[in-house]
């Protein structure tokens, strides 16, 4: 069930996005010789009309190769891309890191609308707790809210994640009192140095829970705070290639990077452990990813031909079509190795 889902999700964001491309593209009259699904080589194909629909071999993304994008043509010129105004060649490139906005957004309003929208409560509440540690030696339960942190007499009260984090380490390495809002008191030392990924209690904390306010203000709040989530994750995804371009030019596998292998591992743990709902907000949080790398000027993304239209704006002049060709042919070389290195790293680190 769960490769059905990744499947589905994973087909739906590519077929969204390359469908932007298709629709903008008929919509100007333009010829689409091609609409694909993954990277060649084809496995499959039909022509329908003019256009060839195919499922090709590489699952990282899709392709809609319109008539005269890479090439002068003899005949239909008028329909050729590179015979459109600057303006429309632009809204075309475009219209695919639209689309998965737009998907991401709808999504993210139909699971705050079910959920409801994340709301101050004014304590911490233990959302998790570690075995074996500080949290966990002392029977700290999930589901506890904790109002207020005591050692030698002086107390301090925690209305927030910040003043949470911030009283504990600042009583590192010394033994505390938690007092949760039943009024038990549990006591613990703070770790000084604890394992990566587990903080000084072991605990993950949370201090907003799920309302469901009237349905009118919850959706549009959803898709407020569902855009604002996947803008900080396209962000953390930006800097990730960042680190994983610098990695591969010192000769290095690229690490906390995945491909279709670690998002189908990453969404297969959330399904079991958070539910159907909780999945497809990560897979909404994806395509607002998809749609922030599109825009950035790497070989073969929207951004990168975006980018070759400005250079000639600015230039004044359209660069020779064998010029593109090779650039296109290049930059196809780079994602088929980038493609092949993300998936042979996935495989090492989630199969083996």
């Amino acid at each position: 069930m769960s490769f059905i889902i990744f499947l589905l999700a994973i087909s739906t964001m590519i077929l969204v996005h390359e469908l932007g491309h298709f629709l903008v593209a008929k919509w100007n009259g333009l010829k689409v010789e091609e609409f694909g699904l993954g990277y060649p080589p084809r496995i499959i194909g039909k022509k329908i009309g003019e256009t060839i629909y195919s499922l090709n071999l590489i699952p990282m993304g899709g392709f809609v190769r319109i008539w005269g994008m890479e090439s002068k043509v003899k005949k239909d010129k008028k329909r050729a891309f590179y015979n459109q105004p600057k303006a429309i060649q632009f809204l075309i490139l475009s219209a695919g890191v639209v689309m998965n906005f737009l998907l991401a957004l709808g999504v993210f309003g139909v699971v705050y609308g079910v959920k409801g929208v994340p709301r101050k409560i004014n304590k911490v509440e233990i959302v998790a707790v570690v075995e074996d540690s500080p949290a966990g030696q002392c029977g700290l339960m999930e589901g506890s809210y904790v109002i207020a942190v005591e050692r030698g007499g002086d107390k301090v009260e925690v209305k927030s994640n910040n003043d949470f984090i911030r009283v504990i380490d600042q009583w590192a390495g010394k033994e505390i009192n938690l007092i949760t809002e039943e009024g038990k008191i549990y006591k613990m030392t703070p770790r000084q140095e604890p394992p990566q990924g587990e903080g000084a209690l072991g605990v993950i904390i949370s201090d907003r829970t799920l309302k469901k306010t009237p349905l009118y203000s919850r959706i549009p709040e959803g898709v407020w705070l569902g855009f604002k989530d996947g803008l900080f994750w396209g962000w953390q995804i930006i800097k990730g290639l960042g680190v994983m371009i610098g990695d591969l030019v010192k000769g290095k596998p690229p690490e906390g990077v995945a491909g279709p292998v670690g998002i189908y591992k990453v969404s297969s743990d959330i399904l079991m452990e958070s539910g159907l709902l909780a999945a497809i907000h990560f897979f909404a949080v994806v395509s607002v990813n998809l749609a922030v790398v599109n825009l950035i000027p790497i070989p073969g993304t929207d951004g990168w031909h975006a980018g070759i239209l400005g250079f000639e704006a600015v230039r004044g002049r359209e660069l020779p079509q064998k010029t593109k060709r090779k650039i296109n042919q290049a930059a196809m070389i780079f994602i088929l190795l980038l493609s092949a290195i993300i998936i042979a790293s996935d495989i090492k680190r989630f199969v083996l």
